[in-house]
């Protein structure tokens, strides 16, 4: 660590826990940036490229464990649950392109 910054924006939690290891007297505060946290598949290849299987991965994932995970337990769901909405809006909350068939 230099010392020369004051505001290191995208640290991970792993990062984090190494600059209070090199210095100790450093301030750390975490804030929520807003920031989606998402789990990225390949739409084009299988078996990701069948709709039901996404919508069930979305419907399965425990969002809350997703989120600690990343966070280190530090972070919150900012966001709306898609799982929720899919729910309440069936085929209308899906997207376009699995109700559409492409």
């Amino acid at each position: 660590m230099s010392g020369k910054s004051d505001f290191f924006p995208g640290v991970t939690m792993p990062q984090l826990k190494d600059v209070k290891n090199q210095a100790p007297q450093a301030v750390c505060q975490i804030f929520s940036a807003n920031v989606g946290r998402n789990l990225l598949v390949n739409r084009g290849a299988p078996p990701f490229d069948n709709p039901d299987l996404r919508r069930a991965m979305s419907l399965s994932l425990d969002r809350k464990s997703f989120i600690d995970i990343i966070t280190a337990g530090e972070g919150e769901n900012r966001g709306g649950d898609a799982a929720v909405a899919e729910r309440a809006l069936g085929d209308a909350g899906r997207h376009a392109e699995d109700v559409a068939g492409v």
